[in-house]
């Protein structure tokens, strides 16, 4: 006995979802997928960003203590130069300015002019 079909399979008789599944269509015109970002590979240049900030602002910050708190000087000349020494001589501090008229002592021995030594 032998049962003859004239029915062949259908893909949808065996799995009814597949072809909805793999063939599966958007509407264009309302809906649009962009690709998202990857934040996570954001993170690395955030952090590098940031230790650049933390790098320039402490240096900045260094500089004007070691300053006297003051801004620093641009453009110096040989003046300007003798007199941050003569400052650094009368005060300890490079940029300190006093306003006593007389010198500390043992002011009148320490001559700012730099001499060489004698060939003898």
């Amino acid at each position: 006995m032998s049962i003859v079909t004239d029915h062949t399979p259908n893909v949808d008789d065996i799995c009814p979802a597949s072809r909805h599944d793999i063939f599966r269509v958007y509407p264009s015109s309302s809906t649009t997928v962009a690709m998202p970002v990857p934040f996570e590979t954001l993170i690395p240049y955030g952090i590098i960003l940031a230790m650049f900030g933390v790098t320039g602002a402490g240096l900045s910050k260094i500089r004007h203590m070691q300053n006297g708190g003051k801004r620093a000087r641009r453009s110096l000349d040989q003046w300007d130069r003798q007199m941050m020494e003569r400052d650094r001589r009368l005060t300890g501090m490079l940029r300190g300015q006093t306003d006593n008229p007389s010198a500390p002592p043992g002011f009148e021995l320490n001559n700012p002019w730099k001499t060489e030594t004698r060939m003898s």
